[in-house]
C-alpha cells in the first residue's frame, strides 16, 4: 500500500505531468524507478515559481511567501531552494 501524498507532493507531480504531457506512462515509470527524485523537483518548481512571479514584477521577498503559501511550506525552505542552487 503506498502512502497518501502531501499536498506540495502533489503540486509537484502536476507539475511534472505539464512537463511531460503526452508521456504520462514515461513519467509514471520514471517516477516509479526513483530515476525522478521529487525533493529536486520540488525545489526546482519553487525556483521557477519564484522566478517567475519575480519577472512579472513582484519583489522578490514577497514572491517567497507566496509561494510558501502556494506550496503550503515554510518561508524558510523556500528561501533555500531560491539560494542553494543544487
Amino acid at each position: 500500500m503506498s502512502r497518501p501524498m502531501t499536498h506540495p507532493e502533489s503540486r509537484v507531480r502536476h507539475l511534472l505531468a505539464g512537463y511531460f504531457r503526452g508521456q504520462e506512462r514515461l513519467l509514471e515509470e520514471l517516477l516509479a524507478e526513483g530515476l525522478i527524485d521529487l525533493r529536486t523537483a520540488e525545489r526546482q518548481a519553487i525556483r521557477e515559481e519564484v522566478e517567475r512571479l519575480a519577472r512579472d514584477g513582484m519583489g522578490r521577498c514577497e514572491a517567497m511567501e507566496v509561494v510558501a503559501q502556494r506550496f503550503c511550506c515554510s518561508y524558510e525552505k523556500v528561501r533555500a531552494a531560491v539560494y542553494q542552487k543544487k
